[in-house]
């Protein structure tokens, strides 16, 4: 397996780029802020403005992991409770992001790290759509509406 796979999250930037997270999402994010686009001013003004300390998961991550993924940014996180599930969660499924989720999962199969049946939910932030299924079916279906060229995937 390569070194990629040996994480139980990610973040795929607005280019495709598959980055593994070592800990969790908001500690990368306040210790690279500008590897996001943002700053270390803006993390700690959001964080002073719900009163929450810097990594905290609160209402600040949450603030900040949307405007991430307003600007494009898709996050990845492994749930274990018996099963493998892995989560992803963009802003909107349109399209580019189509693509860099199936890019992760093809990457991910190919290193043997996911295969055609573990499951997979695809979280649309702006509109709460949800897309649960097997990796094997997800990419048939995120396949079939890029084929139809649907500018977004999913809806509620």
């Amino acid at each position: 397996m390569s070194e990629l796979t040996e994480f139980d999250a990610y973040w795929i930037d607005p280019h495709g780029r598959i980055s593994g997270i070592p800990y969790r999402h908001i500690n990368h994010i306040v210790s690279d802020p500008e590897k996001y686009g943002l700053t270390a001013k803006y993390i700690k003004d959001i964080h002073k403005k719900y009163k929450e300390r810097l990594g905290q998961e609160g209402n600040a991550r949450e603030e900040i992991m949307i405007e991430l993924m307003k600007r494009g940014w898709t996050r990845v996180r492994k749930i274990v409770t018996g099963s493998v599930t892995w989560t992803i969660q963009c802003w909107v499924l349109n399209s580019t992001i189509t693509k860099h989720i199936l890019g992760w999962i093809f990457e991910m199969a190919k290193e043997k790290a996911i295969s055609k049946n573990t499951e997979i939910n695809i979280s649309d932030v702006k509109t709460g759509g949800m897309l649960s299924s097997t990796a094997g079916k997800a990419v048939q279906n995120l396949g079939e509406n890029l084929k139809k060229k649907k500018k977004k995937v999913i809806s509620n």
